[in-house]
């Protein structure tokens, strides 16, 4: 989850936000008031938020506010497990888990 607030101490009840994650939003996403931001089950990937504001007069600052982030792949999907499982034909070594395979 993503928090963001705009600096206008005047009427910061009336702020406006816009927010975009590039490399997954395609279109900048209108936040209106709420000042944060969720994202569930991304894809392994690099990606950059950016956020903009508009003040009470209804000014945007286009320039906004970015945060750079990596998502790792989740470990069953490392190329070290892919090593291990294809190592073992198709089995991984692990004490705690039976492995069951049928044998023509």
């Amino acid at each position: 989850m993503f928090s963001f607030a705009a600096l206008d101490y005047a009427s910061s009840d009336k702020n406006h936000y816009r927010y975009r994650l590039e490399g997954f939003d395609d279109d900048w996403m209108d936040a209106g008031q709420v000042r944060s931001a969720t994202y569930t089950s991304l894809p392994a990937g690099d990606y950059s938020f950016t956020v903009k504001a508009a003040n009470n007069d209804g000014v945007w600052n286009d320039r906004g506010a970015s945060f750079q982030l990596h998502v790792a792949p989740p470990p069953w999907q490392s190329i070290a497990t892919s090593l291990v499982v294809g190592r073992s034909g198709g089995c991984p070594d692990l004490s705690v888990l039976p492995c069951i395979r049928s044998h023509p």
